[in-house]
């Protein structure tokens, strides 16, 4: 959310975000009083009302029973860094959330009766939390993490064969998830034929088991008539 919004301003509005980047400072006289806006200078009008048009773009961006609650000194710069204390705590809170997300990445592994797709989903929500305080890792430990994780029973041939490509080396998470869907839709695809497969037999066995118990219950029948 906050890189979406910060992209945003910057995209439509650069003047204003520098506001953000350097802290705005009203101008004052000689005499170090505060300037009124129709003293203001051509370029210190034009710095005022990027101050003001972001002051407004964040005043419209925040819920206002939250911005009641920020403590800033009525500038952007101070509103945005308070908005992101807001939401991502204290710096003893950061640390401590660090450090566990740090620890349950070291541990992650598979869950009993879990599917591919749960485990996935998993993995990527504790990457996207880890990313949101800048715990960094290389695209070859993320995706060792997940590639660990995976029940080698079930993917351990799989992998094998795909750690000894070439283009393995090169990969980032998301080519990998890629790799991994696709081959599980293959083994979901081979699982249903199997299925099909072995339904289409049984049929054919307990179509014949029918004709033979058919055959023998004629010929009963006839013996049945001699007698």
């Amino acid at each position: 959310m906050e890189n979406r919004f910060k992209t945003w301003v910057q995209a439509n509005h650069l003047e204003c975000w520098m506001k953000i980047e350097m802290k705005y400072v009203p101008p004052t006289n000689g005499a170090g009083i505060e300037k009124t806006i129709d003293n203001l200078t051509p370029t210190e009008q034009d710095s005022f009302k990027a101050e003001k048009k972001m002051m407004s773009i964040l005043q419209q961006a925040i819920k206002e029973d939250i911005l009641v609650l920020l403590e800033h000194q009525n500038d952007s710069q101070s509103i945005w860094n308070a908005l992101k204390i807001k939401f991502l705590g204290s710096v003893s809170m950061i640390k401590s959330k660090t450090a566990l997300l740090k620890k349950e990445f070291d541990i992650f592994t598979g869950i009993r009766g879990e599917s591919t797709k749960e485990l996935i989903e998993r993995y990527c929500h504790l990457v996207v939390e880890m990313k949101r305080l800048n715990i960094t890792k290389t695209d070859e430990e993320w995706v060792d993490k997940l590639a660990d994780a995976l029940p080698h029973d079930e993917w351990g041939t799989y992998l094998l064969v795909l750690k000894n490509n070439l283009e393995y080396v090169g990969f980032n998470l998301s080519t990998f998830i890629e790799k991994i869907e696709a081959h599980e839709s293959i083994k979901e695809s081979e699982s249903d034929v199997k299925s099909e497969n072995v339904e289409s037999e049984s049929e054919e066995k307990s179509e014949s088991e029918s004709r033979e118990i058919g055959k023998t219950g004629s010929k009963n029948d006839k013996q049945e008539k001699v007698f």
